[in-house]
């Protein structure tokens, strides 16, 4: 039986905690109310788990809505709840993982069991041949004989019958939760708008060459690219045509980057991971996307209107031997913030090291 204490104390819990929801959802309908949001469901949820805050990677993109671009239209928000509501989480990719390995399992064990089956029968035919060679067998012997070695083969034929239909139908399902597993991960790696990798992609990748850089005398670059004065479309054009250049610059990278990873790992923010065979080379592809992408002057397709020529700026580090993810990102980002400093529409990339 509870004591009084203990129920008190889980009273005030329960308050403290509905307080504390209460508080969240308050804010959360602030935002709806001061962005003019629909209040749907789906964009209720995520002003409150930004206002919770437990979601690192959505809070990063719901903060640039809010402190950079102080607005959020609805295409916005559709697509950070494709992100963040649709996509399978982390959690459903293991599960899905989980049951690749489980089915992977029952496979090896179907495997094992004909072994058995097989190891049976082939002692049998040895017992066999090993008695019709010992003695004379008799007209009973010889059939005696004769029905094991039958009988034996039957239910062998019967287990093999069995297996082939276990290993068909395992088969579909493995083939099946590839498919599945590899869709998942996709989509938890991929942004959404630009179709380029998201921000658990580039983190992901800096861990990966962490662990295995490139072979000498190649290294590997990060480039860090920052467009120019992107706030001034958003404010001049609406938050739509933003989207269209953050989709078009997405492709221009792709184009540019060569066997290079890409990532949008915020709102007008992408990176390059680049192979490189010296560290000139990679200066010099720095340069050439910052000249290839100023060069182009874009018209809106749905309006008409003319965005004019963009600019970027890019801050470049190459991997070090004693690098960790913090100390290789925050090089190339004070290269980055450097080249916004010096005039922007530049690229700045550390000499060799």
């Amino acid at each position: 039986m509870n004591s009084p204490t203990a129920d008190r104390d889980t009273d005030r819990y329960t308050a403290e905690s509905f307080v504390a929801a209460f508080t969240i959802a308050r804010e959360a309908l602030a935002f709806v109310g001061r962005f003019q949001t629909p209040p749907t469901p789906e964009i209720y949820e995520l002003w409150y788990r930004y206002v919770e805050g437990n979601d690192e990677l959505l809070n990063e993109r719901m903060s640039f809505l809010v402190n950079e671009s102080k607005s959020a239209s609805r295409a916005q928000m559709k697509m950070l709840e494709q992100e963040f509501l649709e996509r399978p989480s982390p959690e459903a990719y293991h599960c899905a993982a989980e049951r690749l390995v489980q089915s992977m399992s029952g496979f090896e064990s179907m495997i094992r069991l004909q072994r058995e089956v097989g190891f049976q029968f082939d002692t049998l035919l040895k017992q066999t041949n090993h008695k019709l060679e010992s003695v004379d067998p008799s007209p009973d012997e010889l059939q005696e004989c004769v029905g094991e070695v039958l009988e034996s083969n039957e239910f062998m034929q019967k287990q093999l019958e069995e297996m082939s239909i276990r290993l068909d139908e395992s088969h579909r399902e493995m083939q099946e939760l590839k498919v599945n597993l590899s869709k998942s991960r996709k989509m938890l790696l991929t942004d959404p708008l630009t179709g380029v990798g998201n921000r658990r992609y580039f983190d992901a990748m800096i861990k990966q060459t962490l662990a295995a850089p490139p072979e000498q005398p190649r290294v590997m670059l990060l480039m860090l690219i920052d467009l120019d004065n992107f706030k001034d479309v958003n404010d001049n054009f609406g938050h739509d045509s933003g989207d269209a250049v953050i989709q078009f610059m997405a492709g221009q990278l792709t184009k540019l980057a060569g066997n290079g990873s890409i990532a949008r790992y915020g709102g007008d923010e992408f990176a390059i991971f680049a192979v490189v065979d010296t560290h000139d080379a990679g200066k010099e592809m720095a340069e050439l996307i910052v000249e290839s992408i100023s060069r182009k002057s874009l018209t809106l397709n749905r309006t008409g209107q003319v965005v004019g020529r963009l600019g970027i700026s890019i801050g470049g580090g190459f991997l070090r031997t004693d690098d960790t993810e913090q100390s290789w990102f925050q090089r190339a980002d004070k290269l980055l913030y450097a080249a916004k400093s010096s005039g922007r529409n530049r690229s700045m990339v550390e000499r060799k090291i």
